[in-house]
């Protein structure tokens, strides 16, 4: 938009100088052949009778030969340079006497006392004998004499004119850039609305909805070719990744038992490897295991194969039996799970097994990547909110200790459940996450955004 509103801007102006060079042309050549009429009328009212010189104009008159509105001024010189004769309105003052040594017409701009510019016209003339003019005198010829003439008159007005011209186009110019601006941003944003519609739409797809297809029919005939590649795109990846998803999900089946026979072996071998190997072979294939069944869980939710099953349930009680395990767990570490309630009790909608789950994951990652107290916050108006905030710890990032399944399977578990929502926030030494529920009220569900966003900003 500021390139079509620079370049249109740039058209204005050089139309708008176009048009005041050409009205500028076309009026100071009107001035000057009104100015030129009166100096040949006055240079035709000279006579020369037997040397001496009559002009037949008077500084009465010379105001009128002078264009409408104007001031005349006039200057007669002779061959030699000597004046002649002069209108008493220039007072002192002189007009340009180079501009009377060619017969052709000069016009020439002079600024008089007071800051009175004037634009005259000069040139040579020979003066009309009254011998010539009225038959022979005494059979005496007159010599030939060469006058210089000068007139002027005062340009005020045609500079006014120009001035006013010069206005009226640029607030002209003005205007209709501010009206192109308005027409050109609503013309793009008309024009551009599809595009960002398309953009939107894009932006909204993620792995869970790579079956959606971009509509065609309402695109303009410019996006089409765009709608139908981005369509085929989705389409090879949606078939990747249901390829990838199945072969992830077979994978993991295949795992599941050779690792149940690993370890039926290492419980059987009893005797024949040392306690410690034991203990050490069990801790890796029940990791091992944990991960197989993570990956499992996963492929099975990218794949939409898990089943919801909501149901009324206490969130305070639920995060406080998740919590109690974890306790355990914390001490051995020196460390607490410390819970804090605004409310006694919390009912919300939503599926047992899966939101003990979410927090458990939750839990187990601050559990491995943090340090000190985890603070849990449980709070709730019309909205119930979970905030579970640890002090991570400085080495977290550089050596991670897993995969990252677990935050995988709460992802995987949230996109199932829209209706609840879930922000993180990570600084340099602290890591938060708040799950919002939606609470149940009188048996139905009711959902609040606004205290959402209020929760949000209390820690």
């Amino acid at each position: 938009m500021l390139g079509l509103l620079a370049g249109f801007s740039l058209l204005l102006g050089a139309g708008g100088l176009a048009i005041y060079l050409f009205m500028r042309t076309a009026l100071t050549q009107q001035f000057d052949a009104a100015l030129l009429g009166q100096a040949v009328t006055m240079a035709s009212s000279v006579r020369l009778d037997h040397g001496r010189l009559e002009c037949q104009f008077s500084d009465q008159a010379e105001n009128g030969l002078a264009p409408p509105g104007g001031v005349g001024y006039y200057q007669l010189w002779a061959a030699g340079g000597n004046e002649l004769r002069r209108a008493r309105s220039l007072g002192n003052a002189r007009l340009a006497a180079d501009c009377c040594r060619a017969t052709t017409p000069r016009f020439f701009n002079v600024m008089l006392p007071g800051k009175v510019v004037v634009r005259g016209v000069g040139f040579q003339f020979t003066p009309m004998l009254e011998a010539v003019a009225g038959g022979a005198s005494g059979g005496q010829e007159e010599a030939v004499v060469s006058l210089g003439l000068a007139v002027a008159a005062d340009r005020s007005r045609l500079d006014q004119a120009l001035n006013t011209f010069i206005a009226i186009v640029a607030v002209t110019t003005i205007l209709m850039l501010f009206a192109a601006g308005i027409f050109v941003d609503f013309m793009l944003r008309r024009g551009l609305f599809p595009l960002e519609q398309l953009a939107e739409q894009t932006r909204q797809i993620g792995a869970g909805s790579l079956a959606a297809r971009f509509p065609i029919a309402g695109l303009p005939d410019e996006l089409v070719p765009i709608g139908e590649r981005l369509n085929d795109l989705l389409a090879r990846l949606e078939r990747s990744f249901i390829e990838m998803s199945e072969y992830a999900s077979k994978v993991a089946h295949e795992l599941r038992t050779p690792l149940a026979i690993l370890r039926l072996k290492v419980e059987q071998a009893g005797g024949k490897v040392s306690p410690d190997m034991a203990d050490d072979l069990q801790a890796e294939i029940q990791q091992l295991t944990h991960v197989v069944d993570q990956s499992l869980f996963i492929a099975k939710a990218e794949q939409g194969r898990l089943k919801l099953s909501p149901r009324r349930l206490d969130l305070a009680q639920t995060v406080a039996e998740v919590a109690e395990d974890f306790s355990l767990l914390a001490e051995a570490q020196q460390r607490r799970v410390v819970i804090k309630k605004m409310r006694a009790q919390l009912p919300v909608n939503a599926d047992p097994k899966y939101t003990r789950q979410i927090i458990h994951n939750l839990l187990s990652n601050a559990l491995k990547h943090g340090q000190g107290d985890i603070v849990l916050k449980l709070a709730g108006r019309q909205g119930c909110a979970v905030t579970i905030f640890n002090r991570a710890r400085p080495d977290s990032a550089a050596h991670p200790e897993t995969l990252g399944l677990g935050l995988r399977v709460v992802d995987s578990l949230l996109q199932l459940q829209p209706e609840l929502r879930s922000r993180r926030r990570q600084g340099r030494n602290y890591y938060v996450v708040r799950l919002v529920f939606p609470m149940v009220a009188g048996g139905e569900m009711q959902s609040d955004r606004l205290q959402a966003a209020a929760l949000a900003a209390n820690i």
